[in-house]
This record gives structure tokens, sequence and C-alpha cells, in this order.
């Protein structure tokens, strides 16, 4: 590879990187499911659905048994606020 060629494919790569991070940062206030939202802060979904009073969350229906939702933004901002040992 030449020298150019390098400097393109360097640039390309930022661009790609960048591209990616403000996907990251704009999909912060979506709303993910409990299994989703227990691998983000590294606690099981049951401990989760123990813990959920302490975090930003949304039942996706009615009955007692609806999926509970929570706020992608929120979660690791209000798990450093909680003991979950």
């Amino acid at each position: 590879m030449t020298r150019k060629e390098i400097i393109q494919l360097v640039e390309l790569t930022v661009e790609k990187v960048l591209e990616k991070k403000n996907s990251v940062v704009n999909n912060t206030d979506e709303w993910i499911g409990t299994n989703e939202a227990a691998k983000i802060i590294g606690i099981s979904p049951f401990r989760l659905r123990e813990l959920k009073s302490h975090f930003e969350c949304r039942k996706a229906g009615k009955s007692q048994s609806s999926r509970l939702l929570f706020r992608r933004a929120t979660l690791m901002e209000n798990y450093c606020n909680i003991n979950p040992i």
C-alpha cells in the first residue's frame, strides 16, 4: 500500500467509528427489555426485576405479566447509586 492509500483507509476507519459512536449516543433514549438491560449492568434479569424501583422503567402492556422496559440512558447512572449484592 502506498502512503496515500493508508491515509485514506485511516480516514474511512475514523469516519465509520464516529458514525457508530454517534448512533450509540442517539440511542440513549431507547427503551430496552429486561434481558438486554441486565446484560448492560451485569446482573441477572431476575435481580433486575427485584431492583426495578431503582431504575426508570415502564410496563409494555396492562396485564400483570407484561414486559418491563428500561430506559438505556439511566441504567448505568442509577446502577451506581444502588448496592446490587
